[in-house]
């Protein structure tokens, strides 16, 4: 949906700019996303992989939960003031949360206030909660689901910023597929 609601606020602009239809068009069906942000990292019929290292508050995190269904949740870092922020409106679509980093008992806390039956794990790190991940969603009876690393965070405890977060999650999903 917010992807939808970019996409139009963009193409207002370059109409008002008259840029021609069709190359609005080009444009759109051509976009790639930039890295780190809701970027699929594997997709099949039966799953998703996403990278959403760029979400590091409560906000951002609730579009990528809002995004998806039957979702095997990553979250964690070093935590903000918000905590889990607005995502809390969205842990209907998350089957199970997979926490890394100097918030997993924060997080924990605070996800368990607003969905008591939600399996929570603590990983610690991003490469237990990845592994743990595909393991669960794996034995999981769910026809589709989505792994989705949407931290909620900073990842200032363990990582050199965001970035370095996802390319290192990339590099975990990548080991596990092969």
């Amino acid at each position: 949906t917010h992807n939808a609601s970019n996409c139009s606020i963009a193409v207002s602009i370059a109409m008002h700019l008259n840029i021609k239809l069709e190359k609005i068009k080009f444009a759109i069906v051509n976009y790639k996303g930039l890295p780190h942000r809701m970027e699929p990292i594997y997709t099949s019929d039966r799953i998703k992989i996403i990278n959403d290292s760029k979400s590091t508050n409560g906000e951002s995190t609730a579009a990528a939960l809002k995004s998806f269904e039957n979702i095997f949740w990553i979250a964690g870092g070093q935590p903000k003031s918000d905590g889990i922020g607005e995502a809390k409106n969205f842990l209907d679509q998350v089957k199970e949360v997979f926490l890394i980093g100097k918030s997993t008992d924060f997080f924990c806390k605070e996800i368990l206030k607003y969905k008591k039956d939600l399996k929570i794990h603590n990983c610690l790190s991003l490469k237990n909660a990845t592994k743990l991940a595909f393991k669960k969603a794996a034995i999981s009876n769910l026809k589709n689901y989505v792994i989705l690393l949407s931290p909620s965070a900073a990842s200032f405890d363990q990582y050199i910023n965001f970035e370095d977060r996802g390319n290192k999650f990339k590099e975990i999903v990548n080991q596990q597929l092969n």
